[in-house]
């Protein structure tokens, strides 16, 4: 699972440039702590499906709100 957690970490790091990396942390908020857009939530998540090889329909896309949701999301479908 640490790979799982860097590379969305990295992913994350990626779109907000002026975010230390340090200040990810699993309990981080998409929106809220992290400060990611509506818009960059989608990027993110298509990303990851991409890298991944998973599916994030948006209904699921709605309930994953922290880091930690999006760790444990991808991976059970690992």
């Amino acid at each position: 699972m640490c790979g799982i957690q860097d590379r969305i970490i990295q992913s994350i790091a990626y779109r907000k440039a002026s975010l230390p990396v340090e200040r990810i942390r699993s309990f981080s908020s998409l929106a809220g702590d992290l400060g990611l857009g509506p818009s960059e939530v989608a990027d993110l998540f298509r990303e990851l499906e991409g890298c991944f090889d998973v599916d994030i329909p948006q209904a699921a896309a709605g309930e994953l709100k922290t880091v930690r949701n999006v760790i444990d999301y991808i991976a059970a479908r690992q």
